[in-house]
């Protein structure tokens, strides 16, 4: 699609608990996108999730093409 990609990995926490190691850093390189690891019912990574996004939201620049068909575009636009 050409939008920019920030993978949210939430439950870290059950994972660790389990065992299940993420190198997080190494899944970043490998997708070509960040990864954020999260805790989100105890608010733990959220603010690294924010900026994440803002900066991928900087980073695809001012003019991006929605994948959606004009005529869905017009139909949203007439609601």
């Amino acid at each position: 699609v050409g939008l920019p990609v920030v993978l949210a990995l939430n439950m870290t926490d059950v994972a660790d608990s389990r065992g299940t190691k993420i190198d997080a850093e190494l899944l970043a390189k490998r997708l070509d996108a960040p990864v954020v690891k999260l805790v989100a019912h105890k608010g733990r990574g959220l603010a690294e999730l924010k900026s994440a996004l803002d900066n991928a939201a900087k980073s695809a620049g001012a003019k991006r093409e929605s994948p959606c068909s004009p005529e869905f575009q017009a139909e949203v636009k007439q609601i």
